[in-house]
């Protein structure tokens, strides 16, 4: 949740915003909602929350965000982000779809 930024073009959001977000990328509430490190944490917590009841196979609709934090766990596991470097870059197109297996 980008707070107060949800929903704007990228090109309507300060760049010390921008660069504040960029300089404590884990931890610093972008927009005033939640952190990275917050929709990671709630996106694993949703993949042991299937496994923990027997399911193996789902169909999420979301946002680029939480795709990128799936990735991200596919990637690194459940271990903090360390750097926005971390973030993919990588992302369904919009209307598009991704396949993970965890």
């Amino acid at each position: 949740d980008f707070g107060q930024w949800e929903m704007q073009p990228w090109a309507a959001i300060p760049k010390g915003a921008f660069d504040t977000w960029m300089a404590d990328f884990a931890d610093h509430r972008f927009g005033g909602e939640e952190s990275t490190q917050q929709v990671i944490d709630r996106v694993a917590s949703l993949i042991i929350d299937l496994h923990g009841a027997g399911i193996r196979e789902a169909a999420w609709i979301t946002h680029a965000g939480v795709i990128r934090a799936a990735l991200y766990l596919k990637r690194h596991g459940p271990r903090r982000i360390a750097a926005a470097t971390e973030w993919p870059r990588d992302a369904a197109p919009q209307g598009g779809w991704i396949e993970l297996a965890f």
